[in-house]
């Protein structure tokens, strides 16, 4: 029943969504103001931990490949683009707003008075997520990779950044916003409908705690999907 009463929410939602996009193009300046409350704070952390990322991941390689630099910053482009900048990129917007997500929502009530409001409200974060998301996720790419070739190697030269940029097949570019854009649009639902949820049983100070359960879970099987259909050609 719990399951179908999501599902039911959802649906209905996602039916107003065409009189919400309408609204969302109307009030332009919601959407920028959200894009830049997700992404503009989250420069400074994001940078220290892209820099820690791209550092640790090749010092760790460098006990696989030795001194094999190329083939070492060749798999740390591999591994930020392919799942470390969108996995965490998409995390870090969960912890800073994905909780304020929920409980702004709980204390709605679903009924056709505000199915439009909140599918507006859901239709504004999830854009701006997106957007912002993918920001984040090439800048934490961008981070790491030039932090792990400063670590692993100081004087390598642009044409060596050429050839490694070169090497890396178009897909592996295309994974990095297609991956980022699904985990924050499936943030974004999973925290709205657990403030709705919580709001219909009273509990709401349970939305955070279904929030975060419910995203973690929900993208980390996305992810587990997106390596058996997106493989990992190396």
């Amino acid at each position: 029943m719990r399951l179908f009463s999501l599902l039911l929410t959802t649906t209905r939602l996602i039916s107003a969504s065409h009189h919400a996009l309408t609204l969302i193009l109307r009030q332009p300046q919601r959407l920028l103001l959200h894009i830049g409350h997700s992404a503009l704070f989250a420069w400074p952390i994001l940078t220290l931990i892209g820099i820690a990322l791209g550092i640790s991941v090749v010092h760790q390689l460098h006990y696989q490949f030795g001194n094999a630099i190329d083939t070492t910053l060749k798999w740390l482009a591999y591994l930020m683009l392919f799942e470390l900048a969108p996995l965490f990129s998409s995390l870090l917007l969960l912890a800073r707003n994905g909780v304020a997500c929920a409980n702004q929502f709980a204390p709605y009530q679903l009924n056709s008075d505000n199915e439009i409001k909140l599918a507006s409200l859901i239709g504004v974060r999830q854009l701006a997520y997106a957007l912002s998301g993918c920001g984040l996720a090439i800048y934490l790419a961008v981070a790491s990779l030039i932090a792990g070739i400063v670590y692993a190697k100081p004087r390598y030269l642009l044409t060596e950044w050429q050839q490694l940029l070169g090497q890396l097949p178009l897909s592996l570019w295309l994974s990095l916003p297609c991956k980022t854009v699904v985990f924050c649009s499936v943030i974004t639902w999973c925290c709205c409908l657990a403030g709705l949820f919580s709001s219909r049983r009273r509990h709401a100070s349970l939305a955070t705690s279904r929030a975060v359960f419910s995203s973690l879970t929900v993208i980390f099987l996305f992810d587990g999907l997106w390596a058996v259909f997106w493989p990992l050609n190396a």
